[in-house]
């Protein structure tokens, strides 16, 4: 786990990040950027993080409690 610096957060205040490496063909890379750039997303990691963010938010209801 890498730890970066907020942008709009305190200075000093610190956050944790995890970082996942996602494989494409070179023609899902091309198709997820043209995808990326219509939906208005600077890049295809944005896009990504995007997608996780709101499946995890729709599916986590569903969810059994941790153990």
């Amino acid at each position: 786990m890498r730890t970066c610096r907020p942008s709009r957060s305190r200075p000093d205040a610190r956050l944790k990040v995890a970082t996942f490496t996602v494989r494409a063909s070179q023609q899902q890379a091309r198709q997820w950027a043209q995808v990326a750039r219509h939906l208005g997303y600077k890049s295809v990691p944005a896009w990504l993080e995007g997608l996780a963010d709101e499946q995890a938010q729709r599916v986590e209801p569903t969810l059994p409690p941790p153990r």
